[in-house]
């Protein structure tokens, strides 16, 4: 069973348009980190296999500590052309490449 964490470096209430987007795809969160501005710091020390980031930086940073991401970016920002990041541009893709790493397992 996968376990998911939320992290972020603002303090968002959990009514915010992630947290109904995770919600409506039946997704929940375990555990909440807020106001946490080294969100790769925190993701190293929960263990987590995968992010979703909208950062370039952050995925770069995730993947240097082999953590996978989901550059989640407009078409306007930088690809990242690493193999630990896929890259999604809107929550539809996000959650189909989600549910396809889960049902590989």
């Amino acid at each position: 069973m996968e376990k998911y964490i939320y992290i972020n470096e603002i303090n968002t209430i959990p009514g915010s348009l992630a947290f109904y987007l995770f919600e409506k795809e039946n997704i929940t969160f375990d555990k909440y980190y807020w106001e946490t501005p080294e969100k790769v710091v925190t993701a190293k020390k929960e263990n987590i296999d995968l992010m979703v980031e909208d950062s370039l930086s952050n995925c770069m940073k995730l993947s240097k500590e082999n953590i996978k991401s989901i550059y989640l970016r407009d078409s306007n920002m930088k690809p990242a052309n690493d193999k630990n990041i896929k890259e999604c541009y809107i929550w539809g893709e996000v959650y189909r490449y989600i549910r396809e790493l889960s049902d590989k397992k």
